[in-house]
Order: C-alpha cells, then structure tokens, then sequence
C-alpha cells in the first residue's frame, strides 16, 4: 500500500542520511537549547544514551550550516577518537560527501580503519575544519592548540568550536579551549 511504501521511504531515507532525515532522541533537544543560553554544556548519560550521537549530529549542522569555522573534537585516545568520535561523525556527513572529496576548498578521506585522514576533514561547502585531538595528545604537550581559534566569526546556526567527548580530565585543557574560543 502506499502507506507502507511512504513508511519504509521514510526509515530508508533516516538511514542513508541521519543528518537530515533521522530522528532526535528528547535529550538532543536539552542540549541544543542549553547551547543558545550558554557557552558550555556539559552531557550526563548511561552508557549507549546517544551522547555522542547527538553531540556529533550538532556537530555536522553547525558544520554544514556556518563558514569558515574551525572546530576541534577530543576524545580519550586515538582508538576511541576512530572507532567512537569519528565513526559518530561520519555517520551523520551528509550523504552526498560520503566519498573521497577533495577539491581546493574541501578534502574528505575516511575509512572505517584509520577515521578520517590526517585526523581531520575541511567540509567543501562551508570551508569549515573539524580536527580530531585526543586528551593524551594534549597532556603530552600543551602546546598543540596554540595559535588557533575555534568557532565561527559569524553562524546562524549553533556557533560549535570544540566537543569534548568522555573522560575529561582536568580542567588544563577546558581553560585552553575557553581562551581559544574566546574571540569567536
């Protein structure tokens, strides 16, 4: 019937492109909001509660929506960053650049192995850089985010400059990250 065949298009399209025809769990909403009132939020959930999910569906409207933008993501470590973070991301890229893109304005490699290359990607359409960090990373030298400023100058849309996914430690890097977004 024709209602079964618009019922199934619709959970067929929710899956090829989670970005814009997937659903919202209700705590996806809390954070969204959160984010118009105030500079950081932070996320409470159980295991496997979409945190990530949702962080990461953020992410890519910000993303796709605002330009020239830097943005910065960490995760534990460099596993966790691929098999977690980046999987999370890749899964809500909108479907059209869900292939190698490079072109001058844009460069996007993934594989399932190895996450993005380079641990980043540069969307084509926004000329937006989303880099891949890890807290070991920064531990090891707290240096690595000098010189950069994340978010956007200008976005209708969440001004996102960095996630900080799981296991934060001290407050070494939180303090870095709010003068590094501090102009933007």
């Amino acid at each position: 019937s024709e209602l079964h065949r618009a019922h199934e298009g619709r959970i067929r399209a929710a899956q090829e492109d989670p970005l814009r025809y997937g659903f919202d769990l209700p705590g996806w909403a809390r954070i969204k909001e959160a984010l118009q009132d105030y500079n950081e939020v932070i996320t409470f959930g159980g295991n496997r509660s979409g945190k990530t999910t949702g962080c990461a569906k953020l992410l890519m409207q910000t993303v796709t929506s605002c330009n020239d933008g830097h943005v910065v993501c960490f995760s534990q470590n460099a596993d966790t960053s691929v098999k977690v973070q980046q999987a999370a991301v890749w899964e809500m890229m909108p479907k059209e650049f869900r292939k190698k893109t490079k072109s001058i304005d844009g460069y996007i490699n993934y594989s399932m192995q190895n996450g993005f290359t380079g641990s980043s990607f540069i969307f084509p359409d926004t000329k937006t850089r989303v880099d891949f960090k890890t807290y070991t990373q920064f531990s090891n030298n707290q240096t690595i985010l000098e010189g950069f400023e994340f978010g956007f100058n200008a976005c209708d849309a969440l001004n996102i400059g960095a996630w900080l996914d799981e296991y934060l430690g001290d407050a070494a890097l939180v303090n870095t990250l709010r003068f590094r977004l501090a102009t933007r």
